[in-house]
């Protein structure tokens, strides 16, 4: 995926405001969830969205006279709708959007009025020759939804434009962005006609209630934040600009900002509009560029539920992930001849081990075919014993351990080397 770049002076962009009721708290509020580097890079490698992925329609739309609103393919709004969960995921919430069939009617709708327009516009005038029917479609769906002109694609708009939000227009208030990060978010829809993009937002049928959502996220991948973004943080309580003060440090260096509404280092604002959650706070420093690996702790400070501390680290998706490590060995201490069998006995390991693995054949040069494998599956047990063998047969063992890890809903397993293997003669 090609870095991301903000959007230009060129392109417009409106998001909707408070135009829904607002509603209570549906579930106990609680603060996001956390991902790793690699869950992230596995999460977006199985979505398979792109910014570069194309606008198709099953019906073209008409954006002149005699109009005709159109369809979008089922693949570009499903590409659509993964760019938007891989966000939310990225930002630690639930990431289980979907479409619904209305929504992607009336953003539909929204883009085509938008674009049969000389400007974008929430509460849009009717197009001069468009049946009332479809304008006022058009019409309801522009009151509920993010929009945009002058993007090629919808994954785009959604990284490059509406996450962004940091043109002098949207800055104050990062209205696009916080709809898209808005917890109770559940279902949505797309639309695109001419160069116009509309976002169905305004949902709130979902039960999540995240507090203190960030973006950047907690772990962030570079391509999805450029140099020039602001940083967010929606607590979703009502914020006092007077009191509300934030210190961000890069670890590298220890370099400091600060942003408060006396002194700032940079852009520096709260604004308590319901855009989704209120209480945003946003600030954007000066002279900064991020590189992968750099690790920043931002401090807020005044705010209605006390000091916020977090920390932000940025990596690159192209970066190898970190390797397992590997679990410690242990080694066999005692072999048993027994009829038909033999026990043996090994070290229990230290460190995080989940169990151990026990190979034995009568072919010296195992691992073959011949081989079995007895697996043991608590770390506390020292001794098997193997019966049913064949009498006054050599056989060659050998031991490793192992430790389980999930991530990204798969579990893997992790080995140690080898132990030297040992012989042991059953009896008859």
């Amino acid at each position: 995926m090609k870095k991301i770049r903000k959007a230009g002076c060129g392109l417009w962009l409106l998001a909707a405001l408070l135009l829904a009721p607002v509603y209570g708290i549906r579930a106990a509020e609680r603060n996001v969830q956390t991902h790793t580097p690699d869950e992230i890079r596995r999460y977006i490698q199985k979505s398979g969205a792109s910014v570069n992925d194309p606008v198709i329609y099953t019906t073209k739309p008409s954006i002149t006279s005699p109009y005709k609103a159109g369809e979008l393919s089922g693949r570009t709004v499903k590409s659509a709708l993964n760019m938007l969960n891989q966000v939310r995921y990225i930002a630690g919430l639930d990431a289980h959007v979907t479409l619904d069939a209305e929504y992607n009617r009336l953003a539909q709708a929204a883009a085509l009025v938008n674009a049969a327009n000389p400007q974008l516009s929430h509460d849009p005038a009717r197009p001069s020759g468009m049946k009332k029917s479809l304008f006022r479609l058009g019409s309801n769906g522009s009151s509920r939804s993010n929009l945009a002109k002058r993007y090629r694609t919808l994954g785009g708009v959604i990284l490059n434009g509406w996450m962004y939000d940091g043109d002098s227009a949207n800055i104050d208030r990062l209205g696009h962005r916080r709809w898209i990060l808005n917890p109770p978010l559940k279902k949505t829809g797309m639309g695109y006609a001419g160069d116009c993009s509309a976002l169905y937002i305004l949902d709130w049928s979902g039960n999540s209630s995240y507090k203190n959502v960030a973006w950047p996220a907690r772990n962030m991948p570079l391509e999805y934040f450029g140099n020039d973004y602001p940083w967010s943080l929606s607590t979703d309580d009502i914020e006092n600009i007077n009191t509300v003060k934030v210190t961000l440090i890069r670890q590298s260096d220890k370099k400091k900002w600060v942003f408060s509404r006396k002194k700032s280092n940079g852009y520096f604002n709260v604004n308590n509009d319901r855009y989704g959650q209120a209480g945003c706070i946003i600030f954007r420093p000066d002279g900064i560029r991020y590189e992968s690996k750099d690790r920043f702790t931002v401090t807020v400070s005044g705010t209605k539920s006390g000091t916020i501390t977090y920390t932000v680290n940025f990596f690159s998706l192209a970066d190898q992930p970190a390797p397992t490590a590997k679990p410690n060995p242990t080694g066999i201490s005692k072999i048993t001849a027994k009829k038909k069998g033999f026990t043996v006995k090994w070290e229990k390991a230290a460190g995080q081990v989940t169990g151990y693995e026990i190979a034995y054949s009568a072919s010296k040069k195992f691992p073959g075919k011949n081989t079995s494998i007895v697996i043991i599956e608590k770390n506390n047990t020292v001794s098997l014993t193997l019966s049913g063998l064949k009498a006054k047969t050599k056989y060659y063992v050998r031991i490793r351990t192992y430790k389980t890890t999930k991530a990204g809903g798969k579990t893997k397993k992790t080995y140690s080397g080898w132990s030297k293997a040992q012989s042991i003669t059953t009896k008859k």
